[in-house]
């Protein structure tokens, strides 16, 4: 048996614990938890589309590699502060989503899962052919460690 209050506290050691990792843990295991949550988040979208909605979809990951590449752009060029270009890629994943989730969301069943799919294909399309920006098939190389915050270490 619980108490009320027992799922607050332990979702609070929990945020506790993510905050903290990167102060107490290698490098190694805050890339692997990194991975980890970035990839639930992927998952958590999908559930929150085809389990709440029922808006079953394809092309998420349209959105996920506009957010890494910008991500890693950020870095290359600008900063190597994680929460600014964690900030910056959910900027311009937010604005591409804007116009292609404005006609996806008009449609429902299977035109709705054709469109994602093909939303992302041309966002695929476009990762694979604009390689003066996305390196192409080659990827993005020279991308510096993320510091968590401005005056610490990678």
């Amino acid at each position: 048996m619980s108490t009320p209050g027992t799922p607050r506290v332990v979702g609070a050691l929990v945020l506790l614990g993510l905050a903290l990792a990167p102060f107490l843990l290698g490098s190694y295991a805050v890339a692997t938890l990194s991975r980890i949550l970035v990839f639930a988040l992927l998952a958590l979208s999908v559930n929150l589309l085809t389990g709440w909605t029922g808006l079953p979809t394809l092309g998420q990951s349209a959105y996920f590699g506009v957010g890494a590449y910008t991500a890693a752009i950020v870095a290359k060029n600008l900063t190597d502060v994680g929460p600014l270009q964690l900030l910056i890629a959910a900027a311009v994943s937010a604005l591409v989503a804007v116009p292609t989730g404005w006609l996806a969301v008009r449609a429902r069943g299977v035109v709705f899962l054709m469109l994602t799919l093909a939303i992302g294909e041309i966002v695929h399309s476009a990762a694979v052919n604009w390689k003066p920006v996305t390196g192409g098939t080659d990827g993005l190389s020279g991308i510096p460690p993320v510091v968590p915050l401005p005056g610490l270490p990678a």
